[in-house]
């Protein structure tokens, strides 16, 4: 027998925002097959297992996973071989951000599921969570060789291959794709970060047109969502007029982003960038200081920290230069530039520092 869940996808994404990044409606099947839920219990203790699996579906398709994910508990606890309980737990716990949990269900019955695109995927995005994201290519590139127009997996594949800074890749992914569905937001939102950091900020403006002549209004039933789609987009539109040097529009952007989330790293981030640009040293530093209490090893802060206090406090700049190298050198692909001009820079620190030493003779 065979039970259609409807769920809400959360994807990505990350760190902090984007790991709710996308937005979508997914339908999987799960099968009801003595080989999925492998019971050696009596049948009616097999038949307490369905319901209770049945009835954590029904939870799921209207958005209450903590009910659906107890369940699905409630299921293994009479029959812990139950595959099928252990593969929809992998799911609801994706959907409520539990990376590290998912992958340890997915991992035990991965041999179950072997033509399953939706086990792939949602497989694929717990990997995502944790950022393992060369194990979560493979199986996005499972799932893809089974269901190749799943538009969901190309979209987690692009945005993956962003986090790891190969934007070729991004971009033969999700281009295809965005040229048939220029009104999708996700899809846009990728193609305007894969422009970004090309630096063809020209066109990813004419990309993110139709949200900014909407003045940013997204429609949808779930508002939690909705503004967690508006952020993504409102800071990539900010990072936009970033590029374009014109800092005065990225600020008013960057500070509607901060009004609904006033601890955002990644938006506290881009503020302090401009306000360094436009010599506002004391604001970002206000700024910078916010997000390190909130990551202490966010790289970015760290590089700006350093940035902020070279004209000033050349110890505190080698400070958080070092440090900024310590945790950059665990996301080199995403900060190579960074890694190299900061080493040459704490370099010519050190070569300062010897030569104010005094001279014994």
């Amino acid at each position: 027998m065979n039970e259609c869940m409807v769920i809400r996808k959360f994807n990505f994404g990350g760190e902090m925002i984007i790991r709710t990044f996308f937005i979508f409606l997914s339908c999987f099947c799960i099968l009801f097959s003595t080989s999925c839920v492998t019971s050696k219990a009596p049948r009616s203790q097999t038949d307490v297992v369905f319901n209770l699996i049945e009835r954590g579906n029904k939870f799921a398709q209207v958005g209450k996973f903590y009910e659906s994910l107890e369940q699905y508990k409630r299921a293994l606890i009479i029959d812990n071989l139950s595959e099928t309980a252990k593969r929809n737990s992998g799911i609801v716990l994706v959907k409520l951000g539990r990376y590290q949990e998912s992958v340890k269900y997915f991992y035990e019955v991965r041999d179950s599921f072997s033509s399953d695109p939706e086990f792939f995927y949602f497989f694929g995005e717990a990997l995502r969570g944790v950022k393992a994201y060369h194990q979560a290519l493979d199986y996005y590139s499972k799932a893809k060789e089974i269901a190749p127009e799943d538009h969901r997996v190309l979209k987690s594949m692009a945005w993956v291959y962003l986090k790891m800074g190969n934007t070729k890749e991004a971009e033969k992914i999700i281009n295809p794709y965005f040229k048939k569905n220029k009104n999708d937001l996700q899809a846009m939102l990728i193609m305007s970060h894969i422009l970004n950091k090309r630096k063809k900020y020209s066109q990813s403006i004419k990309i993110l047109k139709t949200f900014e002549d909407a003045r940013f209004a997204i429609v949808g039933r779930d508002k939690a969502l909705v503004e967690t789609e508006k952020i993504l987009l409102l800071e990539s539109l900010g990072n936009t007029y970033e590029g374009l040097n014109n800092c005065k529009k990225a600020l008013k952007i960057y500070s509607l982003v901060l009004q609904l989330r006033p601890f955002l790293v990644t938006s506290l981030n881009a503020t302090a960038r401009c306000n360094l640009a436009t010599n506002q040293q004391g604001v970002a530093l206000s700024k910078l200081e916010r997000s390190l209490a909130v990551e202490p090893s966010n790289p970015e802060t760290l590089y700006l920290l350093g940035n902020a206090y070279l004209g000033s406090d050349r110890k505190r700049a080698k400070f958080y230069y070092s440090r900024f190298l310590e945790e950059a050198q665990r996301e080199s692909s995403s900060f190579t530039s960074e890694i190299l001009k900061v080493t040459e820079t704490v370099n010519q620190l050190n070569d300062s520092n010897q030569q104010n030493e005094p001279h014994f003779n």
